[in-house]
């Protein structure tokens, strides 16, 4: 198994997966990135950008007979918010995002909780590749 180093470690020869090419990248590669603790402001500033204003995300008075002890951060906030912990925002080379093939909300994050993400690479899978160019860029996938 390859390393496993934080975001921002110290380490001379760490670099984010997602700063590597294709051909760097190893299966088994992991990134453990730093941690966020959610906030109930963090759920409100989601539910107005979103307007997503579920009562069980909002309403603190309406959540007796539900599954929630108190407001529930919303899944696609955490997933959000998990992503931000593992971007390196300075400009280069970066490995493309091309989606998510399965994501479950499993366990409901509340305010206080906090979150991190760990990533592996389990499979690489190489694709026909297009003329390289500067607008070009190879179409290959991490799993």
């Amino acid at each position: 198994m390859s390393p496993v180093f934080p975001l921002n470690s110290s380490s001379s020869d760490f670099l984010t997966p997602f700063r590597k090419y294709f051909e760097e990248v190893q299966v088994g590669d992991q990134l453990v990135s730093g941690k966020r603790t959610i906030t109930d402001a963090d759920i409100k500033a989601f539910a107005n950008l979103s307007w997503d204003h579920f009562y069980a995300h909002t309403d603190h008075t309406s959540l007796e007979g539900t599954l929630f002890d108190k407001p529930v951060a919303h899944g696609y906030f955490i997933l959000s918010a998990a992503a931000g912990l593992f971007v390196d925002a300075a400009k280069g080379p970066v490995l493309l995002n091309y989606g998510l093939e399965e994501c479950r909300f499993t366990k409901p994050v509340y305010p206080g909780s906090t979150i991190a993400v760990q990533l592996t690479c389990k499979e690489k899978i190489e694709q026909e590749q297009k003329e390289d160019t500067e607008e070009t860029h190879k179409p290959n996938r991490l799993h």
